[in-house]
């Protein structure tokens, strides 16, 4: 029975004119993967421009498309320059902790034993003052904003033109 369901679905998705299954059927019948992607994606882009076609340029159809695959860009770049702007602000931030590191070990010689400064560091109380008002809200925006746009590009990804 298993040989006779194979023969069965070989002949569903095999044309009379070709010798080949357009669907492939187990790993033997799939040569190149990539190949086969291409193949789909031509064959689905040739089906699209055909819709695309039927329908006109002036059709609702094609204005709603066109305005629809503009939003997504457009909150993309959006969210991108946000993001952009927001992950140099942390830059800053961060060289500034950076410079107040080095200031605490070269101008004061370290820490205590219990871990507390040596001496009165005035780059760190003032780093440290902005940590809760600001550099903690920067970091959620660049966090949200990260996945955000990961998830506009997989979702509305670029049209690939081969």
């Amino acid at each position: 029975p298993p040989q006779r369901l194979n023969r069965a679905l070989v002949d569903l998705v095999v044309d009379d004119d070709e010798d080949e299954p357009r669907v492939p059927l187990g790993r033997g019948d799939v040569g190149d993967l990539n190949d086969m992607l291409r193949r789909d994606m031509a064959a689905l882009r040739r089906k699209s421009e055909e819709q695309e076609e039927r329908a006109g340029p002036d059709s609702a159809v094609a204005r709603v498309k066109a305005v629809a695959d503009g939003i997504p860009a457009a909150v993309g770049r959006g969210i991108g320059v946000i993001v952009a702007f927001d992950f140099f602000a942390v830059l800053f931030f961060l060289g500034w902790l950076g410079v107040s590191i080095v200031y605490q070990f070269a101008a004061c010689g370290g820490l205590t034993r219990e871990g507390g400064p040596i001496c009165a560091n005035p780059l760190y109380d003032q780093w440290y003052a902005l940590w809760t008002p600001v550099i903690q809200p920067l970091l959620g925006v660049l966090m949200l904003g990260t996945v955000i746009q990961g998830t506009i590009n997989s979702v509305f990804g670029p049209k690939e033109d081969a």
